[in-house]
């Protein structure tokens, strides 16, 4: 069975302390945390190939949380590269 992953709607929340207290600095924090745990559930973490920060959508849905929604390129269990 053919997998499908897409980095949608995934909701972060973040307790960052001294790593940036602006806007911008908080999106690109939740973006790497949202590739991590992306990365964590994949059988081929070292093939994925993520979009762009600047292709991705984040959301500040307020209270440190961040809804995230990207695309991710990546082999399955058989080594076929889907989206």
């Amino acid at each position: 069975m053919k997998k499908k992953l897409v980095i949608l709607g995934i909701v972060i929340g973040l307790l960052f302390t001294g790593c940036g207290d602006n806007e911008e600095d908080l999106k690109i924090q939740a973006w790497v945390c949202a590739e991590d745990i992306v990365e964590q559930n994949l059988k081929s973490p070292s093939s994925a190939d993520f979009c762009s920060y600047t292709d991705a959508d984040i959301l500040d849905l307020g209270n440190n949380e961040y809804k995230i929604s990207g695309w991710v390129d990546a082999q399955n269990g058989f080594g076929a590269t889907i989206r």
